[in-house]
């Protein structure tokens, strides 16, 4: 299985990478851990993931990962990823 990099959306890109994961490259496991990560989130029904650049100082093709919950049916930014994922 196809792996890929998530790192939270934090204050600082030293405090996001120091909570880096690995995770199966498919929506269902960002999707369970983005629902794992706490509180501000509990009520996650799906992701939206997007392309957003290439980030030259940590040397990812960053993909933005955005929560979408019961109450606002618009992403939030939640976390980034090094590669686009597949539908499953």
């Amino acid at each position: 299985m196809t792996k890929i990099l998530f790192r939270p959306q934090r204050g600082s890109l030293a405090d996001a990478m120091a909570e880096v994961v690995e995770l199966d490259a498919t929506k269902s496991a960002v999707l369970a851990h983005v629902k794992q990560m706490g509180a501000d989130f509990e009520d996650v029904i799906d992701i939206q993931v997007k392309h957003y650049c290439f980030d030259e100082r940590i040397g990812w093709d960053t993909w933005l990962v955005g929560v979408i919950t019961a109450e606002s049916k618009e992403p939030m930014a939640r976390g980034y990823i090094n590669g686009a994922i597949k539908d499953d």
